[in-house]
């Protein structure tokens, strides 16, 4: 079944494949490669591909530091509050305030 879907995936899974499966033979190879296809389903396909393109361009794959990677991309960035909202505190609701809220609707 690799074959075929590495032919769909086509590059830079093609190149990954062959790395893989050279180093660390085909069993383990297609584990890294589901591995890497939930990560694809999870930040989305083109985010990965460009950060296997960049580890493949250093040399090699570094499943960890793709992970890294997407995980430093998806974190919150810095954000900048106007100065005549800074006094506002916005509270989170709890899971409970939802279920009265539901009950009232449902009677």
């Amino acid at each position: 079944m690799a074959p075929e879907l590495i032919d769909e995936l086509g590059g830079p899974y093609d190149r990954l494949w062959t790395l893989l499966e050279e180093e660390r033979g085909g069993h383990e190879a297609a584990r890294a490669l589901a591995r890497l296809l939930q990560a694809a389903a999870e930040h989305g396909e083109e985010r990965v591909r460009v950060a296997l393109e960049a580890g493949l361009a250093e040399g090699g794959f570094d499943e960890l530091a793709i992970r890294r990677s997407l995980a430093a991309a998806q974190a919150p960035g810095e954000v900048t509050v106007p100065e005549r909202l800074r006094g506002y505190r916005v509270e989170r609701a709890s899971v409970a305030d939802y279920d009265r809220l539901l009950e009232r609707g449902a009677s």
